[in-house]
C-alpha cells in the first residue's frame, strides 16, 4: 500500500510538474521551507509515573530508578497520601520538566524528583552524582522564584548545609553554585510554596504528544498569579513591623498582626469571584475569621478591589464583609463607634472584573436579601508566608529584561520597572519607567552618576540624608575592597541585577543588603 502511494504521489508531481521547482524546470525557484519547531512528546515521562506508581501501590522491583522514599506513601500509615507530579519548564529552554512529590494528608507536598527530556529521552536531575538522590526527610529541595533550586540537608545534628542550585547550559545536569552553612549567606530568598502548583497523581499519565496540552491550555489558559506575590510579602512584612503599615493593604491590619501565631496571623484563599477564570485574592485574619482585602488582577495587575472609593479601604471591626455563594459581596458597616446603626450592601464586581459595584443597599439584611454566605472554612487557606510560583512565561519576562545601565544613566528606568526587595523585611524600592515611585520623598539623583566597573553609581537621597547607590547588572561583580575589617568581597548572587545602596563605607559583603527584583 506504501509502494503505491508513494507511485501515485510521484506521477502526480510529474503531471504537475509546471508548477514545482523540479531539476529540469529551472524556471521556478524554490519556495524557502520554514521548519517547525519539533512537537515533544511528554508522554515519555509515563515511564516514570508507571514506576512511581508501582512503588506507592507496593508492586515495585527494586531495579527501578526512583526515589526509595516514595515507598513512605505504604509504610507511614496515612500521613503521606500519594505520589503527585507537576509539568513546568524550570530553565526556559522550552522543554517542560516534571517534578515529583510526596503529598500528605494535609495537602503539603515534599519534592521527590525532578526529570528532563533530551533527544526523547528522559533524563533524571536529581541523582546519585549530585547526592540530591534521596531527598525528602533530612534532605529537601525546593524551588526559589527564579525557578533555580534551593537544596536544605542535615550537616550534624544541630546544623544544616544549604546549596544552591542552577541548570547546566545544555539543560541535562543541575550545578551547585554556592554552598553554606546559613541561609542568609546564600542570598538567594525563601523557596515558594509547592502548594500552589497544579499537582495530579502519578496514576493520572500524561497523554500522548504536545497537542494535547496545547488543547487544554487553549481551553482554559493558566494564569500567572505570581503578581499577587506583592501583596503577601506586605503582609508578612506587617508581623514583623506591626507599626508600619503599607498604604497599598488594609491599614488596620496591624490590629490582627499578633491575634494568633505568626503563619496564622495573615491567610489568604483563591476565589474566582465573577467567574471569569481569575480568582480573586482573598486575604483575611486567621484562615477566615475576618476578610480584611480582596485583590484582583487585570493585564497581570494587581488590583484593590476594597479601596478607599469604595470605603472598605479598613475591612474589620466595624466593617464586615461576607462572601456569598453567589460569588458577590455583602458587607455591613457601622459608620461611627457606638452608633447602632449599620448599612448593609450587596457587591458585585462590574463587568470590566476591576471593580466592585453596588448592587442594594439598607438599613436593615432583610432588605438588602443577601442570600447564603459563602462557608470560608471549606476554602483552601494559606499563610502569607507561603508565595506563589513563577510560571515560566513570567520568568522569560523577567530574564529578558536585563538592567541597562546606560538608558538609566540617561533617565529611563524601563529595565528595572517594578519592585526590588532585599527579602528581609527591609523597604522596598519601586521604580516605573521614568524613575524611583516608592519610597515617596526619595529619589534617584542622576546628577552627577557615573558608570565604574561596569555598574552605574548616582545618589540615593530622602528629606534628611543621602547615599550612594549602585545599579549592578547581572554577571558584574563588584571588586573587592580593604576595610578595617579586612577583605571586602561581592557576597551577591552575580547572576542577578541587584541594587545596593552605601554610605561611605563598603557593604558588599554583605548579602542582606542587595535588593533584587521581586516583581
Amino acid at each position: 500500500m506504501k509502494k503505491l502511494l508513494l507511485a501515485t504521489t510521484l506521477s502526480l508531481t510529474l503531471v504537475l510538474g509546471g508548477c514545482q521547482y523540479l531539476p529540469w524546470n529551472k524556471t521556478i525557484e524554490p519556495a524557502s521551507e520554514k521548519v517547525a519547531s519539533p512537537e515533544i512528546d511528554y508522554n515519555q515521562y509515563n515511564k516514570v509515573l508507571d514506576d512511581y506508581e508501582k512503588v506507592v501501590k507496593g508492586t515495585s522491583s527494586t531495579d527501578i530508578d526512583v526515589n526509595p522514599l516514595a515507598s513512605q506513601v505504604k509504610s507511614s500509615q496515612g500521613f503521606y497520601t500519594d505520589v503527585v507530579y507537576h509539568k513546568t519548564d524550570l530553565n526556559n529552554d522550552g522543554v517542560d520538566e516534571l517534578l515529583l512529590a510526596l503529598e500528605m494528608k494535609g495537602g503539603g507536598k515534599s519534592l521527590l524528583d525532578i526529570r528532563t527530556l533530551k533527544d526523547e529521552k528522559v533524563i533524571r536531575l536529581i541523582n546519585q552524582e549530585n547526592r540530591l538522590d534521596q531527598i525528602g526527610e533530612r534532605m529537601t529541595v525546593g524551588i526559589l522564584p527564579d525557578n533555580s533550586l534551593l537544596y536544605r540537608g542535615a550537616g550534624t545534628a544541630t546544623s544544616h548545609i544549604y546549596a544552591h542550585y542552577q541548570f547546566s547550559e545544555d539543560g541535562q545536569s543541575l550545578v551547585k553554585a554556592k554552598e553554606a552553612q546559613e541561609l542568609a549567606d546564600l542570598g538567594v530568598g525563601s523557596p515558594i510554596s509547592l502548594e500552589t502548583l497544579s499537582w495530579k497523581s502519578v496514576s493520572d499519565k500524561i497523554p500522548g504528544g504536545a497537542s494535547a496540552d496545547k488543547g487544554t491550555e487553549e481551553t482554559k489558559p493558566t494564569v500567572d498569579y505570581s503578581p499577587y506575590n506583592s501583596i503577601l510579602k506586605d503582609y508578612e512584612f506587617l508581623l514583623d513591623h506591626k507599626s508600619e503599615v503599607k498604604d497599598n493593604i488594609n491599614l488596620t491590619a496591624n490590629v490582627y498582626a499578633g491575634m494568633a501565631e505568626r503563619s496564622q496571623a495573615f491567610t489568604y484563599a483563591m476565589v474566582d469571584m465573577d467567574k471569569n477564570g481569575i480568582d480573586e485574592l482573598i486575604v483575611s485574619s486567621k484562615n477566615g475569621s475576618e476578610i480584611l482585602d480582596i485583590f484582583t488582577l487585570k493585564d497581570q495587575k494587581v488590583i484593590r478591589l476594597t479601596n478607599s472609593e469604595n470605603k472598605m479601604q479598613m475591612l474589620g471591626t466595624r466593617f464586615k464583609a461576607y462572601l456569598l455563594e453567589d460569588g458577590k459581596l455583602y458587607t455591613q458597616w457601622n459608620p461611627f463607634a457606638g452608633d447602632p446603626q449599620t448599612i448593609h450592601t450587596i457587591w458585585k464586581l462590574n463587568s470590566g472584573g476591576d471593580k466592585l459595584e453596588k448592587v442594594k443597599e439598607a438599613k436593615t439584611e432583610d432588605e438588602v436579601s443577601p442570600g447564603t454566605r459563602m462557608n470560608l472554612s471549606n476554602l483552601t487557606w494559606k499563610s502569607v508566608t507561603e508565595k506563589f510560583a513563577t510560571t515560566s512565561s513570567s520568568t522569560s519576562k523577567t530574564v529578558s529584561s536585563k538592567m541597562d545601565i546606560n538608558s538609566i544613566k540617561n533617565g529611563d528606568f524601563s529595565s528595572i520597572e517594578g519592585r526590588w526587595s532585599k527579602g528581609n523585611g527591609g523597604e522596598d524600592l519601586v521604580f516605573s519607567k521614568d524613575g524611583l515611585v516608592a519610597p515617596e520623598q526619595f529619589k534617584v539623583d542622576l546628577a552627577e552618576s557615573e558608570i565604574v566597573n561596569d555598574f552605574l553609581r548616582a545618589r540615593y537621597s530622602g528629606p534628611a540624608f543621602g547615599v550612594f547607590i549602585q545599579f549592578i547588572p547581572a554577571g558584574v561583580r563588584i571588586p573587592d575592597e580593604t576595610s578595617m575589617d579586612g577583605l571586602i568581597s561581592d557576597a551577591s548572587d552575580i547572576s542577578k541585577d541587584r541594587i545596593l545602596y552605601r554610605a561611605s563605607f563598603p557593604v558588599h559583603n554583605k548579602p542582606e543588603q542587595f535588593l533584587y527584583r521581586v516583581e
